[in-house]
Protein backbone atom coordinates (compact mmCIF):
# COMPACT_ATOMS: atom_id res chain seq x y z
CA UNK A 1 0.00 0.00 0.00
CA UNK A 2 1.80 3.44 -0.72
CA UNK A 3 -0.96 5.66 0.85
CA UNK A 4 0.47 8.35 3.21
CA UNK A 5 0.68 6.95 6.68
CA UNK A 6 2.27 3.79 5.03
CA UNK A 7 0.66 2.00 8.65
CA UNK A 8 0.86 -1.90 7.67
CA UNK A 9 -2.72 -3.50 8.03
CA UNK A 10 -2.56 -6.29 10.53
CA UNK A 11 -5.27 -8.22 11.38
CA UNK A 12 -5.68 -11.56 13.46
CA UNK A 13 -7.88 -14.82 12.63
CA UNK A 14 -10.19 -15.77 15.93
CA UNK A 15 -10.30 -19.11 16.75
CA UNK A 16 -12.53 -21.02 15.50
CA UNK A 17 -14.49 -24.68 15.71
CA UNK A 18 -12.13 -27.93 13.55
CA UNK A 19 -14.45 -30.95 13.33
CA UNK A 20 -13.08 -33.80 10.67
CA UNK A 21 -12.41 -37.51 10.44
CA UNK A 22 -8.67 -39.28 11.04
CA UNK A 23 -6.89 -42.20 9.66
CA UNK A 24 -3.56 -43.53 11.34
CA UNK A 25 -1.89 -46.22 12.97
CA UNK A 26 -0.18 -46.53 16.35
CA UNK A 27 2.50 -48.58 17.51
CA UNK A 28 3.10 -49.31 21.35
CA UNK A 29 6.95 -49.65 22.27
CA UNK A 30 7.62 -53.00 23.44
CA UNK A 31 5.26 -53.93 26.63
CA UNK A 32 5.68 -50.09 28.13
CA UNK A 33 2.28 -47.61 28.05
CA UNK A 34 4.32 -45.40 25.23
CA UNK A 35 3.15 -45.56 21.31
CA UNK A 36 4.66 -43.28 18.87
CA UNK A 37 1.82 -42.77 16.06
CA UNK A 38 1.09 -41.70 11.88
CA UNK A 39 -1.78 -39.99 10.99
CA UNK A 40 -3.98 -38.17 8.11
CA UNK A 41 -6.78 -36.00 8.96
CA UNK A 42 -8.94 -33.77 6.61
CA UNK A 43 -11.22 -31.13 8.28
CA UNK A 44 -13.36 -28.20 8.22
CA UNK A 45 -11.15 -24.89 9.43
CA UNK A 46 -13.47 -21.48 9.02
CA UNK A 47 -11.29 -19.28 10.19
CA UNK A 48 -12.03 -15.34 8.85
CA UNK A 49 -10.26 -12.12 9.65
CA UNK A 50 -10.86 -8.36 8.63
CA UNK A 51 -10.35 -4.80 9.39
CA UNK A 52 -10.49 -1.40 7.45
CA UNK A 53 -7.53 0.03 6.37
CA UNK A 54 -5.38 2.09 9.05
CA UNK A 55 -4.50 4.50 6.06
CA UNK A 56 -7.96 5.40 4.79
CA UNK A 57 -8.23 8.98 7.11
CA UNK A 58 -4.58 9.88 5.90
CA UNK A 59 -5.85 9.25 2.64
CA UNK A 60 -8.82 10.96 2.90
CA UNK A 61 -7.11 14.48 4.15
CA UNK A 62 -4.67 14.53 1.16
CA UNK A 63 -6.83 13.80 -1.58
CA UNK A 64 -8.91 16.26 -3.68
CA UNK A 65 -11.44 15.96 -3.85
CA UNK A 66 -12.17 14.98 -0.42
CA UNK A 67 -14.40 11.91 -0.02
CA UNK A 68 -14.84 8.97 1.86
CA UNK A 69 -12.53 5.86 1.67
CA UNK A 70 -14.18 2.73 3.21
CA UNK A 71 -11.06 0.33 2.19
CA UNK A 72 -11.78 -3.19 4.10
CA UNK A 73 -9.26 -6.14 4.28
CA UNK A 74 -10.42 -9.51 5.21
CA UNK A 75 -8.78 -12.97 4.95
CA UNK A 76 -10.61 -16.49 5.61
CA UNK A 77 -8.60 -19.79 5.81
CA UNK A 78 -9.54 -23.08 5.05
CA UNK A 79 -13.20 -22.04 4.15
CA UNK A 80 -12.96 -23.85 0.91
CA UNK A 81 -11.86 -27.14 1.06
CA UNK A 82 -11.10 -27.42 4.52
CA UNK A 83 -7.87 -28.92 5.75
CA UNK A 84 -5.67 -31.63 5.58
CA UNK A 85 -2.73 -32.88 7.93
CA UNK A 86 -0.22 -34.99 8.31
CA UNK A 87 1.62 -35.52 10.88
CA UNK A 88 2.77 -37.64 14.01
CA UNK A 89 2.58 -37.94 17.63
CA UNK A 90 3.48 -39.47 20.97
CA UNK A 91 1.55 -41.15 23.72
CA UNK A 92 0.62 -42.42 27.06
CA UNK A 93 -1.55 -45.18 26.62
CA UNK A 94 -3.63 -46.29 30.16
CA UNK A 95 -6.24 -48.98 29.07
CA UNK A 96 -8.76 -47.77 26.63
CA UNK A 97 -7.38 -44.42 27.01
CA UNK A 98 -4.36 -41.77 25.05
CA UNK A 99 -3.26 -39.08 25.83
CA UNK A 100 -0.67 -37.35 23.55
CA UNK A 101 1.02 -34.54 21.68
CA UNK A 102 0.86 -34.26 18.13
CA UNK A 103 2.67 -32.04 15.37
CA UNK A 104 2.23 -32.17 11.39
CA UNK A 105 2.26 -30.16 8.76
CA UNK A 106 -0.95 -28.23 7.02
CA UNK A 107 -2.35 -27.97 3.88
CA UNK A 108 -5.07 -25.60 3.42
CA UNK A 109 -6.78 -22.44 1.32
CA UNK A 110 -6.24 -18.88 2.16
CA UNK A 111 -8.50 -16.33 0.44
CA UNK A 112 -7.23 -12.65 0.54
CA UNK A 113 -9.61 -9.89 -0.50
CA UNK A 114 -9.85 -5.78 -0.40
CA UNK A 115 -12.60 -3.97 -1.64
CA UNK A 116 -12.82 0.10 -1.63
CA UNK A 117 -16.14 2.06 -1.79
CA UNK A 118 -15.17 5.36 -2.65
CA UNK A 119 -18.05 7.62 -3.39
CA UNK A 120 -19.39 6.30 -6.23
CA UNK A 121 -16.80 3.97 -7.57
CA UNK A 122 -15.98 0.58 -5.98
CA UNK A 123 -12.57 -1.08 -6.03
CA UNK A 124 -11.56 -4.48 -5.12
CA UNK A 125 -8.88 -7.41 -5.46
CA UNK A 126 -8.68 -11.13 -4.49
CA UNK A 127 -6.56 -14.09 -4.61
CA UNK A 128 -6.71 -17.36 -3.47
CA UNK A 129 -3.66 -19.50 -2.77
CA UNK A 130 -3.01 -23.00 -1.45
CA UNK A 131 -0.40 -22.57 1.51
CA UNK A 132 1.32 -25.11 4.09
CA UNK A 133 2.07 -24.42 7.56
CA UNK A 134 2.46 -26.83 10.79
CA UNK A 135 0.26 -28.04 13.66
CA UNK A 136 1.11 -28.31 17.49
CA UNK A 137 -1.43 -29.81 19.68
CA UNK A 138 -2.20 -32.49 21.97
CA UNK A 139 -5.56 -34.48 23.42
CA UNK A 140 -7.27 -37.30 24.84
CA UNK A 141 -8.20 -40.34 22.93
CA UNK A 142 -10.63 -43.04 23.87
CA UNK A 143 -11.26 -46.82 22.33
CA UNK A 144 -14.78 -47.93 21.65
CA UNK A 145 -15.53 -51.05 23.73
CA UNK A 146 -17.78 -52.36 21.29
CA UNK A 147 -17.48 -56.19 19.68
CA UNK A 148 -17.25 -54.35 15.94
CA UNK A 149 -15.60 -51.77 16.63
CA UNK A 150 -12.42 -52.39 18.03
CA UNK A 151 -10.41 -50.71 15.88
CA UNK A 152 -12.36 -47.37 16.42
CA UNK A 153 -12.06 -44.17 18.50
CA UNK A 154 -12.96 -40.87 19.46
CA UNK A 155 -10.67 -37.94 20.09
CA UNK A 156 -10.92 -34.16 21.49
CA UNK A 157 -7.35 -32.49 21.07
CA UNK A 158 -6.57 -28.81 20.74
CA UNK A 159 -4.38 -27.64 17.75
CA UNK A 160 -2.72 -24.66 16.74
CA UNK A 161 -2.19 -24.13 12.97
CA UNK A 162 1.33 -22.32 12.40
CA UNK A 163 0.19 -20.09 8.85
CA UNK A 164 2.06 -17.59 7.43
CA UNK A 165 1.67 -14.24 8.14
CA UNK A 166 1.02 -12.29 5.51
CA UNK A 167 -0.87 -12.96 2.13
CA UNK A 168 -0.71 -10.93 -1.19
CA UNK A 169 -3.88 -9.43 -2.29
Amino acid sequence: WNYPGNAKNNYSTKAGFIGGGTVGYNWQIGKSPYLIGLEGEYGYLGQKGGNTDPNAAAWNNQRTPKGNDNSQSSTSIGADYGYGLVGGRLGYALDRSLIYIKSGAVFTTVNSSWSDTNTARVYGNSNKATTTGYALGAGFEYALPFKYFTNVSVKTEYLYFGMPTSATV
